[in-house]
């Protein structure tokens, strides 16, 4: 199970940091990321019973967008991952994790 950890330095989010159990996995592609949360997104809301639609219009975002995001067209913004974990009702780091 991969972990993915945001490190926060001043406010921000400077680096990420993959691992694998305790061990640093290495350096993870962007695509890797985006497919990770795109099925994290499709699984939660699916176990929710919450269509694409629903959840784009409940989390404040265009349909386009989120069919964007999670055909990997698209990068997921911290706001928009935020918006989209408040409308699934999760933490936005489960968004991250595939192990929740």
């Amino acid at each position: 199970m991969w972990r993915i950890r945001l490190i926060s330095l001043w406010g921000g989010y400077d680096s990420i940091q993959v691992f694998s159990g305790h061990t640093v996995a290495g350096a993870v592609e962007p695509d890797e990321i985006r497919v990770l949360v795109a099925e994290r997104i499709r699984m939660l809301a699916s176990e929710r019973g919450v269509t694409m639609i629903k959840l784009a219009d409940f989390a404040g975002i265009s349909r386009r967008s989120l069919h964007r995001v999670l055909a990997g067209e698209e990068s997921l913004t911290i706001d928009r991952l935020a918006k989209i974990a408040a409308a699934l009702d999760v933490h936005p780091r489960d968004l991250l994790n595939d192990d929740v």
